[in-house]
């Protein structure tokens, strides 16, 4: 991986190996899982410990946990989820009342997630599992999420995710449009007969924090009307948190 602090990228990783661990796990098991020298995991365990982002576990001798200075740092983020929670009515209510498929999308790093997702009644079912990821170079969500990077920063993100020129060139079409008229049109899929349409929910501080999408059947919908509903859902995911 290009243009990134191995020691910090580490470090970040044996955050996420700890919380996936709720029993702890020793230094060398860590240095184990992270693939790097049992002295360097020392070193990165030390800076952590001083930060109370982890401490010494209960478990056993030489274990290590989670601890409460990163409290802060995930209630910064408490407000933010409670918001995309009350989102799911929204979309819930856009799957019963207006028969939409449609999907909430959150970025972490180089991947989007669907955070939640409502299907109308009926076999049309094209939105995703709920939990499901993949890279945040593809499709509309995609580009909702990224519209607020710089173009440079945009170009690093394309490199670090391997897209191709056609993927660069349709995700600058999509900023095109989101900037046009607040949303963006994915007439056809490769592989199923629908659209996507996607805008961006903004928080209070206009933040972009996740992407709320359209799944259509192709040719079903008149793209105009269809997309002032869209943005107007998409308010409604913060106005009513």
């Amino acid at each position: 991986m290009k243009n990134i602090i191995p020691a910090v990228y580490k470090a970040i990783e044996l955050v996420e190996i700890l919380a996936a661990s709720p029993n702890g796990m020793s230094r060398n098991e860590l240095a184990e899982k992270l693939g790097i020298s049992k002295t360097t995991t020392y070193r990165i365990i030390n800076s952590l410990c001083m930060h109370k982002w982890i401490e010494k576990s209960n478990a056993g001798y030489g274990m290590y946990q989670l601890s409460s200075g990163l409290l802060p740092i995930v209630m910064t983020l408490h407000d933010e989820m409670l918001e995309l929670d009350t989102a799911r009515k929204v979309i819930q209510n856009i799957a019963d009342e207006h028969h939409i498929a449609c999907k909430i999308s959150i970025r972490y790093g180089l991947e989007q997630y669907v955070f939640a997702r409502a299907e109308p009644p009926g076999p049309f079912i094209t939105t995703g599992k709920e939990g499901y990821g993949f890279t945040i170079a593809e499709g509309t969500s995609g580009a909702c999420l990224l519209y607020g990077e710089k173009p440079s920063d945009r170009e690093l993100i394309y490199n670090e995710c391997n897209a191709s020129q056609e993927v660069r060139e349709e995700f600058e079409e999509y900023f095109r449009q989101i900037k046009k008229r607040g949303f963006c049109l994915r007439p056809k899929h490769s592989d199923w007969p629908i659209s996507a349409m996607s805008a961006p929910i903004y928080d209070s501080n206009n933040k972009i924090v996740a992407s709320l999408t359209f799944i259509l059947p192709q040719g079903s919908y008149d793209e105009g009307i269809l997309g002032t509903k869209l943005i107007g859902f998409a308010k409604q995911c913060i106005k009513e948190s």
